[in-house]
């Protein structure tokens, strides 16, 4: 075999053990920490909650939380400002991955997409105005994992 096939070869195999890995439920965020994607955020001052039982939030906050639950997201549509900082936090027992729309390409907003351990919360911050769909990816179809952040200039 070539030196160039081997590489090849290597390269499907950690491929392959990645993917096995992610799949499997690996936590990529650890429970009680907070993977902030592209904001630094320390749980010293935890974000203001929108979860009141209703579907939508018409605040225009600088901060807001989408609860997951085995039940779906809580809100489903927050409404906030333009630099604001939304944290879904996971109080499921499953891991999930919060995405931007569409599936599976997640292109509406590049980097708006993480695993969300058990426990473990993630935060993005919105910079850009406009209404930013997202969903599970790992539940693509089902509708109570699906939910939107509208951003106000």
């Amino acid at each position: 075999m070539s030196t160039k096939g081997l590489w090849i070869v290597i390269a499907i195999i950690i491929a392959g053990v990645v993917t096995w890995l992610v799949m499997r439920g690996q936590p990529a965020v650890a429970p009680g920490t907070t993977n902030t994607g592209n904001v630094t955020n320390t749980n010293s001052e935890p974000a203001r909650s929108f979860t009141t039982g209703e579907q939508s939030t018409n605040s225009t906050s600088l901060t807001a939380t989408v609860t997951i639950t085995a039940a779906g997201l809580s809100p489903t549509t927050v409404t906030v400002k333009a630099g604001a900082r939304v944290t879904f936090r996971n109080q499921d027992s499953s891991t999930h991955q919060i995405s931007s729309d569409p599936h599976p390409t997640h292109t509406d907003l590049p980097g708006f997409d993480q695993l969300v351990a058990a426990g473990g919360d993630y935060s993005f911050t919105f910079r850009q105005a406009g209404s930013w769909g997202f969903h599970d990816h790992l539940r693509p179809t089902d509708s109570r994992f699906q939910g939107t952040v509208v951003v106000q200039p």
